[in-house]
């Protein structure tokens, strides 16, 4: 059995500036750890570790010493398995600018919040090494919203996700924001994984270090509000609507590919609008292409 990862975003009280740089991520190089007498947790990041009524802890986030890529500590994220309740219980090492929260009933975890952020960051950069005993995947993600009234939700107004698989040196990542609408948010929230959560290897082990978000180039396209076409909604659990905003091309197709470049799901388009049944994937990130004519598109999609 496994915690499923459900991704949204509420607004909490975290003071941050408006005008974002680099150095301006809290504690972005995991220097500085505070001990709530069970686990050792970087400042003003929360993590999946827990305990289950005092019985059982999930350790799943570690201050690392001795292996960093800069300053004196970084952040080591392991996959952890206990079995409990008759089964085994994956959970993988977690990081966020949001909360974690277990529902024991449900058993499903949940990534919650983040800081405020009224900025459109251009991408999420930082250094990792990971090592997996099977097939793995390690998650970078960043996702920018902004609460609705009408819907009393938060809309993802961008988001960018980086995963890759083994890499034992340290190594520099980037991953650009891929943004859905020219406002600006007011919630921004990084996410960081030692497992694709279609998967929960368990000893999965991803150090991170270094992190940074960059906007100094990042500016308001107003003709993304003409995008050829959307894709929603992003996260998803049952059904996905496909829109095309131009005039049928013949040969039109679209493709859900996994992690692993298998092809899970591919069709025809025929129709300006296409509803697309996903009740049978596995939670986890995927990647999205179509072909309208002679154009390509490529994005990222998380399905829970």
């Amino acid at each position: 059995m496994k915690f499923v990862l459900i991704i949204f975003s509420i607004i909490i009280s975290v003071a941050f500036q408006q005008k974002l740089f680099s150095q301006n991520l809290p504690n972005y190089e995991f220097e500085e750890w505070v001990s709530d007498e069970t686990f050792y947790n970087p400042h003003s990041w929360g993590t999946s570790n827990f305990t289950v009524f005092s019985i059982i802890s999930f350790n799943t986030v570690f201050k690392e010493t001795t292996d960093v890529y800069s300053g004196n500590t970084c952040a080591k994220l392991v996959t952890v398995a206990h079995y409990a309740d008759g089964d085994d219980v994956k959970v993988a090492g977690l990081i966020t600018l949001g909360h974690f929260d277990v529902n024991l009933a449900t058993r499903k975890a949940v990534v919650k919040g983040g800081i405020p952020c009224t900025s459109r960051p251009s991408l999420l950069s930082g250094y990792y090494k990971y090592s997996t005993p099977g097939i793995d995947s390690c998650i970078m993600s960043i996702y920018l919203t902004k609460f609705n009234s009408i819907s009393n939700n938060a809309d993802t107004l961008g988001f960018g996700i980086y995963s890759t698989s083994e890499r034992s040196e340290w190594t520099y990542f980037e991953t650009p924001v891929n943004y859905s609408s020219s406002e600006s948010p007011d919630t921004m929230n990084i996410i960081i994984l030692s497992s694709d959560t279609s998967l929960f290897v368990e000893g999965s082990t991803l150090y991170i270090d270094k992190l940074a978000i960059d906007v100094a180039t990042q500016t308001i396209d107003n003709s993304i509000n003409n995008k050829t076409y959307s894709i929603f909604p992003n996260p998803a659990k049952e059904i996905l609507f496909l829109e095309i905003n131009t005039p049928y091309q013949p040969f039109s197709s679209y493709s859900i590919i996994n992690t692993f470049g298998i092809t899970v799901k591919q069709s025809f388009v025929d129709e300006n609008i296409e509803i697309i049944d996903i009740t049978s994937f596995t939670p986890g990130i995927y990647y999205f292409k179509l072909i309208l004519g002679n154009n390509h598109y490529t994005e990222s999609l998380i399905i829970y």
